[in-house]
């Protein structure tokens, strides 16, 4: 199972999510440590930055990672643009 690190960027705008996007992001983060690449994450690079990549939290939410050796690092969550 992969370990999985947060900013204090991501640990500030995930306090200030509503509850039940902060419940939903818990089960995705528990499936992106036991399966990176499940479907549901929506993962995709994101253009034009290195090593960066975003996956879907909840239907409007997302949230930013970057590989790292240990696991994945978070970087930002919140809502999309859209």
């Amino acid at each position: 199972m992969k370990k999985v690190f947060t900013t204090r960027t991501f640990d500030r705008a995930f306090d200030k999510l509503p509850r039940d996007i902060r419940e939903a992001a818990g089960k995705k983060i528990t499936l992106l440590r036991r399966n990176p690449r499940h479907s549901s994450l929506q993962s995709k690079k994101i253009a034009g930055v290195n090593n960066i990549r975003e996956v879907a939290v909840a239907p409007g939410y997302r949230a930013t990672l970057e590989p790292i050796p240990e696991g994945f690092l978070l970087r930002v969550i919140g809502k999309t643009g859209k």
